[in-house]
């Protein structure tokens, strides 16, 4: 600890005016209100020389023209750099802190909607539709759906827009998103899994855990039944019964809301039951490929 600060009071005493008491120079510093993403955790602080950072926050001196530094949240805090909200007002302690991480969300969201924007503007019409509605339940939710984000990074890739899936938030508020995560093919989870945060990473993987669990033990009973056949007396005879599987019961069916279309449906053109696009329910992902390349 006092390795770290003592660098950080050489490097600020170094770049303001004051040149003997930190306590003053890092008065005449003020968070500028920009936050820069580097989308991985490779950065350091330009003042206490801390490794390993993902968002820079600039701050300016107020006394000297154009000198600024990029740091990190910690040495804002711990130097007490003036940090003012939207109304020009300084704040402090758990203000401060709450204010600075409202800062990075919205610097992610912005870049976020950047490179939908990047992909609506390439997109037809079905798919400028089905990407509205994705961000419009994007804002509602405060995060995509599983199977809308697989969806949204198909239309990416299949126009060649780069996005960073580390923008991108995954909404596993209710049972049901959670189970669309648990459901999805594999390869198809793998592209949405680095989307996740540590907690619903955990989330995600106790209840993978549990849903396996069940599995192995439902097919270990059935294994049982036909092995091990029930009897009965029936006028004082022992009558073997066949074993018969029992058939697991129907899945409810689903309501859907508004707008939120089956994951599977006949295609119109080949006429198999396949995941269906999300700019179109009435074609397959494939056969509506073929057409784009024929266009």
């Amino acid at each position: 600890m006092a390795r770290w600060r003592n660098k950080a009071i050489v490097n600020l005493l170094e770049n303001s005016t004051e040149k003997n008491d930190h306590s003053i120079a890092a008065k005449e510093w003020a968070f500028s209100g920009e936050v820069i993403d580097h989308f991985v955790s490779n950065k350091v602080c330009q003042l206490c020389e801390g490794k390993n950072l993902r968002y820079h926050f600039k701050i300016k001196n107020k006394t000297i023209n154009n000198s600024e530094l990029l740091v990190g949240s910690s040495c804002i805090k711990k130097f007490d750099i003036a940090v003012f909200d939207e109304n020009g007002k300084e704040i402090f302690g758990s203000k401060k802190s709450s204010f600075l991480q409202k800062k990075i969300e919205q610097k992610k969201q912005e870049l976020m909607l950047e490179q939908i924007r990047s992909l609506w503007r390439v997109a037809n019409p079905e798919e400028k539709d089905a990407i509205e509605y994705y961000v419009h339940e994007y804002k509602n939710k405060t995060g995509f759906s599983p199977d809308d984000l697989f969806d949204l990074f198909s239309l990416m890739e299949q126009y060649n827009t780069e996005f960073t899936k580390v923008l991108f938030k995954v909404s596993l508020r209710s049972q049901f998103e959670l189970n669309c995560l648990i459901n999805m093919p594999e390869h198809e989870r793998d592209i949405i899994l680095p989307c996740l945060s540590v907690v619903q990473k955990k989330r995600f993987s106790e209840k993978n855990n549990q849903e396996k669990k069940e599995k192995e033990s439902n097919t270990t009973n059935k294994i049982l039944e036909c092995e091990h056949p029930s009897f009965e007396i029936e006028n004082n005879r022992h009558i073997s019964q066949i074993p018969i599987f029992k058939q697991p019961p129907s899945p409810p069916k689903k309501e859907y809301e508004p707008f939120h279309l089956p994951d599977y449906a006949t295609c119109s053109i080949c006429g198999e039951f396949k995941r269906w696009s999300c700019s179109n329910p009435f074609k397959c992902r494939e056969c509506l490929n073929k057409i784009h390349k024929q266009e």
